[in-house]
């Protein structure tokens, strides 16, 4: 028989357990939109001369990832530690890192990533903390700060003010690195870590309007990773950089000395190009570009300059194989 009695129940809907709270710091450095996370955590940090690990996350939650690039894609659950932590808001956080994109390591994290050696692949092609710098950025700003997209291995120039980025120290020749979050030190973008020299009068050389043009391109279809080429149409991510790796692993063929030389002369010539096409990620987005803008034409004229085999891999994209510019190496 059913009890006669009756008793009082309580229905309890699933819950999630309580998320310990995190102690707020005061506002030590306040944040900027599209500067790079470590650099701002060092920054913070490094008002009470403490490691950003030390100071932003309790013992027991473990340390920050050991991965040299975790803050490009991190986890939300740690961004939104570090906004309680701190007291900034998250959105801000979040342009701080490259959380909207895609990962592609081979591409974003690897310097000088369109460089002769690299496109090559007579340099290892290996995750890295270096960055760039604009030297007028750096004169200009209130606040020295390091921009997110100068951590990317294919930007090459300050959209802000065209100038070449400056990668390595003019007085000691060491290139620029976000220092891990476990150490402690006293970073500064405006100044040279090694020999404490202000950097804000590194060379100011303009970037190559061709280069400016390309790298506009690649930034501005990077998050839909869908990109726009001139002369090519609308590409895919990673078909667009495998085709601008074609097109440097062609104009970077090893030939004899003397093609090449007069071949890049008559190249600097028709660009309006400043200094000597070396082989630097500078150099390479302006050879690019330059082929991109009248696509396939430029191509087959370099090969044919160069002494070289027509190439196979253009015929998968549209285009008039018989056009070549006018271009003549005398």
């Amino acid at each position: 028989m059913p009890p006669k009695e009756l008793y009082s129940i309580e229905c309890l809907d699933d819950q999630v357990p309580a998320i310990k709270p995190v102690s707020q710091l005061p506002m030590l450095a306040k944040p900027i939109c599209g500067e790079a996370l470590p650099g701002w955590l060092h920054r913070f940090a490094g008002e009470l001369h403490l490691p950003p690990s030390q100071l932003l996350l309790d013992a027991e939650e473990g340390e920050l990832p050991s991965d040299d690039t975790w803050w490009r894609n991190p986890p939300l659950e740690l961004v939104a530690r570090i906004a309680a932590r701190t007291g900034a808001e998250v959105t801000v956080l979040n342009t701080m890192t490259f959380g909207d994109w895609e990962i592609d390591r081979c591409t974003d994290e690897v310097m000088r990533r369109f460089s002769r050696g690299r496109v090559r692949g007579t340099l290892p092609a290996c995750v890295t903390r270096r960055y760039g710098v604009c030297a007028m950025c750096l004169a200009t700003d209130d606040v020295p700060y390091v921009r997110r997209e100068w951590t990317l291995g294919w930007v090459v120039a300050c959209e802000r003010h065209g100038m070449r980025l400056n990668e390595t120290c003019r007085y000691c020749w060491q290139g620029y690195m976000l220092p891990f979050l476990k150490h402690r030190t006293d970073f500064g973008v405006h100044r040279c870590w090694r020999l404490d020299s202000a950097l804000a009068d590194q060379p100011k050389v303009p970037a190559h309007p061709a280069a400016q043009r390309l790298q506009r391109a690649l930034f501005s279809g990077r998050a839909a990773r869908s990109v726009s080429l001139a002369s090519v149409g609308t590409l895919s991510w990673a078909s667009a950089i495998g085709l601008i790796d074609s097109i440097l692993r062609t104009a970077w063929t090893p030939v004899d000395s003397l093609l090449h030389r007069r071949c890049y002369q008559s190249l600097a010539q028709e660009l309006d190009y400043q200094g000597v096409l070396k082989g630097s990620c500078h150099d390479g987005l302006t050879i690019a570009s330059w082929v991109l803008d009248d696509w396939p034409g430029r191509l087959l004229w370099l090969t044919k300059k160069l002494g070289l085999p027509e190439p196979e891999f253009h015929k998968r994209w549209s285009g008039d194989k018989n056009h070549c510019p006018s271009l003549d190496l005398g």
